[in-house]
């Protein structure tokens, strides 16, 4: 890496600090550096179409000290982050969130939206609880692909939980490529503390682990729904408290092979016919 960080923001600590808050970061282009942007602390942070490439982390929000908040209120949206690599020997990952507040607030309005992962050697987003809670943390409509560990890694590592948590709309492909067995899969959870959840409309492809997997003795509990989401391999949530609905969840068809000579139309027929089997085309010819 060339250097530390290509774009920092903190808020300060101190009974005579302020907190920074409202650092817009748009429309940058980060390449080789350990971490991409990092936010160690501000609030209210915009970050939003950026490329980062080649960095250990692509957005790192870092709990440092005292009474921080990364991540709080915080929108990381419609951003690329390509090829993440471990240089340091630290953990790194595409987007991720490590460590909560030691204060007595929890972390609020963390959203990740609409941002592609592509390329992660580590876990592609990654979210930590510290002491605190995590509260309606939303996780929509991001392209995961071509990760070496799991595709979202959800873990409490001192006493925080997860509350109403939404998982929706995500695309998860080729993730858990090193079939690293305690760190493969598309959403994985890690002795993590769940408390209300909902994961909807996923769509979530592993040649390696599982599609979603609870790890630890932790449970999932406070009600909440897991439902049509498509996934290439078993739904394994364990253990899961009753209160949360599971219902309309599929396996994806396997991939169609097409036959027959291009010159008679046999290949064009055969291709209609696989797609019609898929439900993407409805043959009327």
């Amino acid at each position: 890496a060339k250097g530390n960080n290509g774009i920092f923001v903190e808020s300060q600590y101190g009974t005579a600090s302020t907190a920074s808050l409202g650092y817009r970061i748009i429309g940058n282009v980060v390449r080789g550096m350990r971490q991409g942007i990092a936010d160690n602390g501000a609030g209210s942070t915009l970050i939003s179409g950026n490329l980062i490439m080649d960095c250990e982390r692509g957005v790192a929000l870092n709990y440092t000290f005292g009474e921080s908040f990364p991540g709080i209120d915080c929108l990381i949206a419609d951003n690329l982050i390509m090829n993440c690599r471990t240089r340091s020997g630290r953990s790194n990952s595409g987007v991720g969130l490590y460590g909560t507040s030691d204060s007595a607030s929890d972390l609020t309005g963390l959203r990740f939206r609409s941002n592609t992962v592509k390329g992660c050697e580590g876990r592609s987003i990654y979210l930590g609880a510290g002491t605190n809670d995590i509260a309606g943390a939303e996780i929509v409509g991001n392209r995961i692909l071509d990760g070496q560990l799991t595709g979202m890694f959800l873990e409490s590592s001192a006493g925080g939980q997860f509350t109403d948590l939404r998982i929706v709309d995500n695309v998860i492909v080729n993730v858990g490529l090193s079939n690293t067995a305690s760190d493969d899969g598309g959403i994985r959870f890690n002795s993590a503390n769940v408390v209300g959840i909902t994961i909807t409309g996923n769509r979530v492809v592993t040649p390696n682990g599982t599609a979603i997997v609870k790890v630890g003795a932790e449970t999932i509990t406070g009600g909440g729904v897991i439902a049509h989401n498509q996934f290439s391999t078993a739904n394994l949530v364990t253990p899961i408290d009753s209160s949360v609905l599971i219902y309309g969840n599929t396996s994806l068809a396997s991939s169609t092979t097409v036959t027959g000579s291009r010159g008679s139309n046999a290949a064009l027929a055969s291709l209609i016919t696989g797609l019609a089997a898929l439900g993407l085309v409805v043959d009327s010819s």
